[in-house]
């Protein structure tokens, strides 16, 4: 129940959260971060002005650390379900929230695990329905042209821009062991893609639950 920071030579600094796990409160708002509670961290994300991001599994929050390292809750009231769509994200209610990703217009995009759902929370505050009707949603990226790159345990990924959706890996089902190295992205088997990333080329890493790392461009092999 902490978050790690590793510097450039190697070595570890605590960065958030003292080791206490067993509360749904959100103990040390208003603190330093080291000293705070955090329920089961699982992702977290940095926005353009170095604010970090931590989404509590089982915290049912999102907690927002401001660059002198003080915490607060960003996201989420701490219960279970889901609730609060059109308003602040303070109100809302997760359901296991999972992978985040900040995009350049500062909006935070959160993947809302057992509510099927990704969620985005405006600048302002206020808490939306990003996409839905998709099983068990875990992370998401923003790649270069501003386009939502989405994971989840159906087996595909999906890429999101204002003209649409489109799948550009995976069928549409898990395949484990996975399948499909060497051909079309859109053509393999993946099995239950968990976590999402762009390298500085452009290709997106895949992480999957087989477990292995895979890569791959859209429109290409993977």
């Amino acid at each position: 129940c902490r978050v790690w920071e590793m510097d450039a030579a190697g070595i570890l600094h605590a960065f958030a959260g003292n080791g206490t796990c067993d509360t749904s409160a959100a103990i040390g708002d208003g603190g330093p971060a080291t000293s705070a509670w955090f329920r089961y961290p699982h992702s977290i994300a940095f926005n353009s002005g170095g604010v970090a991001f931590i989404s509590e599994w089982l915290g049912q929050r999102v907690r927002r650390l401001a660059t002198d390292g003080m915490v607060s809750t960003y996201a989420g009231n701490g219960v279970r379900g889901f609730a609060g769509d059109g308003g602040p994200a303070t109100s809302a209610s997760f359901n296991l929230p999972g992978g985040l990703a900040v995009a350049g217009d500062g909006t935070l995009y959160v993947g809302d695990a057992e509510n099927g759902r990704f969620r985005s929370i405006s600048p302002s505050g206020t808490i939306d329905t990003f996409y839905s009707g998709y099983p068990g949603p875990r992370d998401i990226a923003v790649a270069s042209d501003g386009a939502i790159l989405l994971t989840g345990h159906q087996g595909t990924v999906l890429r999101c821009t204002g003209g649409g959706t489109s799948t550009i890996a995976g069928i549409g089902s898990p395949v484990c062991p996975p399948t499909g190295d060497g051909g079309p992205a859109t053509a393999a088997g993946l099995c239950y893609p968990e976590k999402i990333a762009i390298d500085s080329a452009g290709g997106i890493l895949l992480a999957e639950q087989d477990p292995r790392v895979r890569r791959f461009a859209i429109g290409g092999n993977i």
